[in-house]
């Protein structure tokens, strides 16, 4: 997130899906409006066969001397290995309202994941990422460790080799999300530790120097988030700062919201909790907003009441009837390169839709239809499809709920003309 002039800005990640990286406007931290991507063109995102789950990873927004900074990476797959460690890139700029105004990629020798970027007092600018530590000892699950350097913003050029700043002392052996913020002289680091799990959690370390040696807080700081906080979210953490025009902090944070058999299916979404500092100055994440603030943080309806509808009218476009075109192409959702697919993203957490498809296959290979998509692992699609009789036919599709394997067509109904 990234505030200035009494605006906020914040970007999340897109994982595998384009364009990238959504980013959303507000003036009160409270209505936000996606205005862009930050990754639309074919030059700044190349996603051909990533994994399910890869893609763009945790973006990190800067405002500096007039121009906004993006750092994030593209994760082609999901491995577990040393070499395993993508290098990233920082796109800018100086518009952040005008559509399609992003910059090129400028990549960054720093490799690793989760990009941070931070500008210092003296125009120095830092980049903090997450890679595989090879001295984590071997009872570490994943070994995954936070290393940063000084940072050239003009090339992305590293200026001073990478540093490790932290190293989980959890036993998985992650320490990653991490983001340096600059209050009273003291550099605090925030970093994400125990994976985006059930051990998800933030904690925080502070030095007078970006670089380090950061130092822990006193016994109970750590950690600033996790689960117990507020009843029904889990593996919360990821979190950054913002300050808002009354000087009050926010963190901005992941969590998921599990319903049914523990299942979270709108993935991870964005939750935002006050800040308030120790006499020592430390950072304490509120349980209660109400209380810590003065005032509540509360939109206009709760997420589980506010109605979202969404009509698309395609009548402005290239077709004046108001429909929209999708060309087909020889991949289905079944494969690892790209299908023609429009995805429209679910906010609530139940709802109903409905889609007018007009489809005339000529071959039996040919289908088109509906989908509820999670992955190409996880879906149920209704299609229409030639049968063998050269008749158009409904098809249902869904993937095993036990496993990867597809439950494939049970016809429901045959079209006649």
């Amino acid at each position: 997130m990234s505030g200035g002039l009494g605006l906020y800005f914040l970007a999340t990640s897109s994982f595998e899906y384009s364009p990238g990286v959504p980013i959303y406007h507000s003036t009160d931290l409270v209505e936000w409006r996606l205005i862009d991507h930050a990754l639309s063109r074919p030059s700044q995102l190349f996603m051909r066969q990533v994994d399910p789950g890869g893609g763009i990873y945790a973006p990190t927004l800067r405002y500096w001397k007039g121009r906004f900074y993006l750092a994030t990476c593209c994760v082609i797959r999901r491995g577990t290995s040393d070499g395993a460690n993508p290098r990233g890139f920082f796109v800018y700029t100086d518009d952040i309202m005008k559509q399609d105004s992003w910059s090129d990629p400028v990549f960054i020798d720093n490799v690793g994941i989760d990009q941070d970027l931070f500008f210092d007092d003296d125009d120095r600018v830092y980049v903090c990422t997450t890679r595989w530590n090879p001295l984590r000892g071997p009872t570490a699950d994943v070994r995954l460790a936070t290393f940063c350097s000084e940072l050239d913003i003009a090339t992305g050029r590293d200026l001073t080799s990478p540093v490790l700043v932290r190293d989980s002392d959890l036993s998985s052996g992650i320490a990653e999300g991490a983001h340096i913020i600059k209050k009273d002289g003291w550099y605090y680091l925030f970093t994400a530790e125990g994976g985006t799990v059930g051990e998800h959690q933030e904690w925080v370390h502070r030095s007078r120097s970006p670089l380090g040696p950061y130092e822990p807080p006193p016994s109970g700081i750590n950690p600033i988030l996790w689960d117990d906080r507020w009843e029904g979210l889990r593996q919360a953490g990821h979190a950054d700062l913002v300050t808002d025009e009354s000087g009050q902090w926010w963190a901005v944070f992941l969590a998921i919201r599990p319903q049914a058999n523990d299942v979270a299916h709108l993935g991870r979404e964005t939750f935002l909790a006050p800040i308030s500092w120790t006499s020592d100055g430390w950072p304490i994440i509120a349980r209660d907003p109400a209380s810590q603030t003065g005032r509540t943080m509360q939109p206009r309806a709760s997420k589980n009441e506010r109605k979202s509808e969404w009509t698309a009218d395609y009548s402005s476009g290239f077709h004046p009837q108001g429909t929209l075109t999708l060309y087909g192409n020889a991949y289905t959702i079944l494969d690892d390169e790209c299908p023609s697919m429009l995805l429209r993203k679910q906010t609530s957490l139940s709802g109903t839709w409905s889609t007018l498809l007009d489809f005339n296959p000529t071959t039996t290979v040919e289908e088109a239809g509906t989908a509820v998509f999670w992955s190409k692992w996880a879906f149920m699609a209704l299609l229409v499809r030639l049968g063998k009789d050269r008749r158009k036919e409904v098809v249902l599709r869904w993937t095993d709920p036990e496993g990867d394997d597809l439950k494939v067509s049970l016809i429901l109904l045959i079209l006649v003309h």
